[in-house]
């Protein structure tokens, strides 16, 4: 344990599975892991309203987590000092860009982003009212399309039926997009844009930083394609057995189960304590 002093964490597909609970096993090793003083931090892809900053309280957890990382690192909050930081969102001319590039492309594709406590969207279709309410989130639908880049956001997110639709748009957006804008999955179905600037590896360093505390003594867990910096920027970076295939790739170990089957905690209490 004297090698682990902090453990970050992706949510969804990594301690649960998307639209489940989180299971007791993976809030046994939170709370085995903060025994120990290991600072502890959540590292998701939402905003921190949506579930995040809350997630110890919905977990029955008596401790608050050390750290959040949302929107893909682009927001930073250390807990206990509630000092919160902002990074790299994208500037409208960029949104229009990528949204003005998808359009042409399939002007049928649905998309949205993060607006204040809420989701604006461009079809609010069963679909997107399903998630919605299952993210607890209300939806907005503005007028036109020129709305979504009245301002900066940190990040667009596009929602497909099937895996292969996703990856043939993703290979699409791979033509256009430049210094100023990235894209990766987060799901087999989510195609998301966001700044190159910042990650959730790059948030990682930063609280790091902060509080002078080497990342050779961070471990971090992850599934999907926005963890894979934070994996590289940790000394130990894990994937879930359900992970996709790039970030097992790039990862130091994959765990034994898949987040189905406590994946993180078994982790946990089998190689770490």
């Amino acid at each position: 344990m004297e090698k682990i002093r902090v453990c970050a964490a992706d949510i969804d597909n990594t301690l649960r599975v998307m639209g489940e609970s989180v299971r007791p096993k993976e809030i046994e090793a939170f709370k085995a892991l903060h025994e120990h003083g290991v600072k502890l931090g959540i590292a998701s892809g939402r905003p921190l309203w949506q579930g995040i900053e809350t997630s110890a309280e919905d977990w029955g957890m008596d401790f608050d987590f050390d750290f959040l990382i949302g929107l893909n690192g682009s927001v930073l909050r250390d807990v206990h000092t509630g000092k919160e930081e902002q990074f790299s969102f994208l500037p409208p001319e960029v949104i229009q860009y990528v949204i003005e590039k998808m359009y042409a492309y399939h002007p049928s594709f649905h998309f949205f982003i993060y607006g204040d406590h809420c989701e604006i969207v461009n079809e609010a279709d069963e679909t997107t009212l399903f998630y919605a309410r299952r993210n607890h989130t209300p939806v907005v639908k503005p007028a036109s399309l020129s709305a979504f880049w009245k301002e900066p956001t940190a990040k667009i997110l596009y929602r497909f039926d099937t895996e292969t639709e996703c990856e043939e748009a993703e290979h699409f957006a791979r033509t256009f997009i430049n210094e100023k804008v990235t894209c990766f999955r987060t799901t087999p179905i989510m195609l998301e844009f966001q700044s190159p600037a910042i990650n959730k590896g790059i948030a990682l360093q930063k609280y790091c930083q902060n509080n002078a505390i080497d990342l050779n003594e961070v471990w971090a867990f992850g599934d999907a394609e926005n963890d894979i910096q934070m994996l590289e920027t940790a000394g130990h970076g894990i994937c879930m057995a359900n992970g996709l295939p790039d970030v097992k790739a790039v990862s130091d170990a994959i765990t034994d189960y898949p987040v189905s089957q406590d994946g993180f905690g078994r982790y946990v209490f089998d190689h770490l304590l």
